[in-house]
């Protein structure tokens, strides 16, 4: 049975901030130059345990400096009227196809603190999926 938890990211053992950034970098979806550092700044991080296994993780994260980038990239004008994103979003491969993702994402939702947004990749199906179920 998984537990989904979504706190501070102070409120997280270190050992628990290890797994969390090392499945993150294993994701291989983000660049994890910063990483320690942004992980460390965001407004929720959220966790799915198996015991006490990080098998999942996604963050609430505070608006920050790469937004000039997405919105280059994306085309979209207007992130400053966001208040966070959701991102680092990742599930272990063995836990995958589970339905974790989703209430991982779902859970760290219910943190934000008002508007948010998302970005994945156009290939990305199943994140696609979890974004338009959630309105996105």
């Amino acid at each position: 049975m998984a537990d989904i938890v979504v706190k501070p990211p102070q409120e997280f053992s270190k050992d628990e901030l290890r797994a969390i950034e090392a499945l993150v970098r294993e994701g291989g979806e983000v660049e994890s130059r910063n990483l320690t550092a942004n992980l460390r700044k965001a407004l929720r991080l959220g966790a799915v345990l198996v015991g006490d296994r990080v098998v999942g993780v996604g963050a609430v994260k505070r608006l920050g400096a790469h937004h000039d980038t997405i919105e280059r990239r994306s085309g979209f004008k207007d992130l400053d009227a966001f208040l966070a994103e959701i991102g680092y979003l990742c599930i272990h491969p063995s836990f995958r196809e589970k339905g974790l993702a989703g209430k991982l994402f779902e859970s760290l939702l219910s943190e934000c603190p008002g508007a948010v947004y998302a970005t994945t990749r156009e290939d990305h199906e199943a994140m696609q999926h979890i974004l338009k179920k959630n309105g996105f």
